[in-house]
């Protein structure tokens, strides 16, 4: 396995392994959650691409579509939707949760002056995290809207179900979870 979180920063197996023994996560559940979640990540992509892309049925060649590199434009509005739609497996107290930190302002959207560029999410413990994006319409930033969402979600359930001692996790399993 080798993957990339940031182009100067790549993992190599044996790191990857490394960061799973460190979190004390047995190998043998890692391939189990892989096993068990692939089908469903699948499934979901390629129905999201399928209807993206218009198509009345999925081809194999269709999984090589990039939509990255997309010039459709989308408001922030159906950006939350695409994603609340894609995250539905989790269940709907997930969905209520995101739905909620949206609706309540937890969420910094849009570029402005004096705001950090990227995207993140900050907060402490016992209190509902802020996510901070700069949105511009493209497909790449309702990916990030998602990606920052789970860090998100991590966190509030780090805190509802761990003490204040032990809600913390490393930057590894944060990743994962997101």
């Amino acid at each position: 396995i080798e993957f990339s979180y940031r182009k100067s920063d790549i993992l190599t197996h044996r790191d990857f392994l490394g960061a799973i023994m460190s979190c004390r996560v047995k190998r043998e559940k890692i391939g189990e959650f892989s096993e068990l979640i692939r089908p469903v990540v699948y499934h979901k992509l390629n129905w999201h691409t399928q209807k993206m892309l218009k198509l009345k049925t999925f081809k194999t060649s269709d999984v090589y579509y990039n939509p990255l590199t997309s010039k459709e434009k989308y408001t922030y509005e159906d950006g939350f939707k695409i994603v609340c739609e894609a995250l539905s497996l989790l269940g709907e107290d997930y969905i209520a949760s995101i739905t909620k930190m949206k609706d309540t302002n937890k969420i910094d959207v849009f570029p402005n002056e004096n705001k950090y560029n990227g995207a993140y999410k900050t907060g402490a413990y016992g209190k509902s995290p802020v996510v901070l994006t700069n949105f511009n319409g493209k497909f790449d930033d309702i990916s990030t809207l998602a990606h920052e969402l789970g860090h998100a979600m991590h966190s509030v359930y780090s805190d509802e179900s761990q003490s204040l001692f032990n809600a913390n996790y490393t930057i590894f399993l944060a990743e994962i979870a997101s």
